[in-house]
């Protein structure tokens, strides 16, 4: 051994759907998407099938994400994060595990950075990162 000491450095990792918060959080930016005229009706019913078949079949989900990009073209950044801010406070607040809060609390005061590990849509997750005081 050389002697020197390894110090370990601490990082806690969060999923956010189910785990931080009750339901899945690109659901619900889907839907106030539509409601805003920005992303197509039909691609709701195609991501509920999408869930649905997906334990049978091998889903490629990145053909949805691409539709989904593709209905958002011409959205500015700055309206989806407010879109996304709006969607936050309305939908996705009230669902928050607050156990889930209380853990983040508690490696905050640790000291420990903390990082979303998710799928959800960035124009969501932002706004619960800030939130909560996430490192990223």
């Amino acid at each position: 051994m050389s002697g020197r000491q390894t110090q370990t450095r601490k990082v806690a990792l969060f999923d956010v759907d189910k785990t931080i918060l009750r339901g899945y959080s690109g659901y619900y930016a889907t839907v106030r998407l539509i409601r805003q005229g920005i992303v197509k009706k039909r691609r709701l019913a195609q991501a509920v099938l999408f869930k649905a078949i997906s334990p049978v079949y091998k889903v490629n989900a990145r053909y949805l994400y691409r539709q989904v990009l593709s209905d958002m073209a011409g959205c500015s950044m700055t309206s989806a994060l407010e879109l996304g801010r709006q969607c936050f406070e309305e939908d996705l607040k009230p669902r928050l595990f607050q156990e889930a809060i209380a853990r983040i609390a508690f490696h905050r005061e640790q000291g420990h950075p903390i990082y979303f590990i998710t799928a959800g849509p960035y124009m969501v997750v932002k706004s619960l990162g800030d939130f909560l005081g996430v490192n990223d």
